[in-house]
């Protein structure tokens, strides 16, 4: 019932945005008349960790003089995992008094327990896909060995969505160890992406994006609590590659990293290699491509222009990162201990 009170109060200062259009449902019958109709929309986070929030936004739109729907479809009841309900489904039913759009984002967090990967959806849509992990425990990155490092992979949490990282330790344990560490620290929690190009690749991990005693112009050069050796390899700059940017010299990057958008060759064996993006191509792109802020330009001779720079117009924020292991190999020998 206090689910019943709170969507009630909801859906009386709901504004009225544009909701996409899913499958529509029939309304509900009230004296043999049929008095609207239900359109529904959702979206989920492609990565689950246990423990964690874990928030999906639901959005409805209805239409006719009035619409009355089960409770249950505005909580995490309404959601199915792999086919079964999360929760029971009352009877208990919400009047909307006239056409009605409703955004809601719960946290499905503690009202399920997978043990894998998983199928999140509601009834008669689609399900997704849906990724489970956990938090990696602590340890001393920099000195663990590099067969330790294998499995873990990184979930950067954004304001336009989440990349997750499979790691290469393979190809640069040095570069890993150092990630993982600054990840572990919360280095980059609240840090920006401060360039972008378009079609090529969007850069990250200046402490200078978050820190208010730097301007803007200042940033890109700011740097990590330590500087890693060069691990070139042959591995090939492609769509999604994790790589770490540096200075003149081959051996100074400290924390700043990139991540391609297309392939890149120009930037093989110049470049360090760590990781590679597995999931997160549709926020790679929106970083990568965000329109761009432009600053004064003064040409002399009292002429005046505006140029383009490579900083985000709109901040793409690096809200917190994860060091994380899959759920479904937590315990097998790969984990970190």
């Amino acid at each position: 019932m206090t689910l019943v009170l709170a969507l009630s109060a909801l859906v009386s200062c709901a504004g009225t945005g544009a909701v996409p259009e899913a499958a529509p449902r029939s309304g509900p019958e009230e004296g043999g008349r049929v008095v609207g109709e239900l359109r529904t929309s959702w979206t989920a986070p492609p990565v689950w960790v246990e423990g964690e929030p874990y928030s999906v936004r639901l959005e409805l739109a209805s239409d006719g003089a009035a619409f009355a729907v089960e409770a249950w479809r505005l909580g995490p009841a309404g959601f199915t995992v792999d086919g079964e309900p999360i929760g029971s489904r009352a009877a208990d039913r919400l009047v909307f008094p006239q056409a009605t759009d409703l955004a809601l984002t719960l946290d499905l967090r503690g009202t399920f327990e997978p043990r894998t990967d998983f199928r999140l959806g509601r009834d008669g849509d689609a399900a997704v896909d849906v990724l489970a992990f956990r938090r990696a425990p602590r340890v001393d990155y920099l000195a663990v060995a590099a067969e330790r490092l294998n499995g873990l992979s990184v979930l950067v949490e954004t304001n336009r969505g989440v990349l997750l990282f499979d790691l290469r330790p393979d190809l640069a344990p040095g570069h890993v160890r150092n990630f993982l560490a600054l990840v572990q620290e919360g280095f980059y929690d609240g840090i920006l992406f401060h360039r972008v190009i378009p079609e090529f690749l969007a850069q990250a991990g200046d402490p200078r994006t978050k820190d208010p005693a730097f301007e803007p112009w200042e940033w890109g050069r700011g740097s990590g609590p330590r500087a890693v050796e060069a691990e070139f390899s042959e591995q090939a700059h492609v769509r999604g590659t994790l790589s770490m940017a540096r200075g003149a010299d081959v051996h100074s990057a400290t924390s700043q990293f990139f991540v391609c958008l297309v392939p890149a060759p120009a930037l093989d064996g110049q470049y360090t290699v760590f990781g590679q993006l597995r999931v997160g191509f549709e926020t790679l792109e929106d970083i990568a491509n965000a329109p761009v802020a432009r600053e004064r330009v003064e040409y002399g001779e009292g002429q005046v222009g505006w140029q383009a720079t490579e900083r985000p117009a709109e901040r793409r924020t690096i809200e917190r990162a994860l060091v994380v292991v899959p759920l479904a190999s937590a315990e097998s020998e790969n984990e970190t201990r």
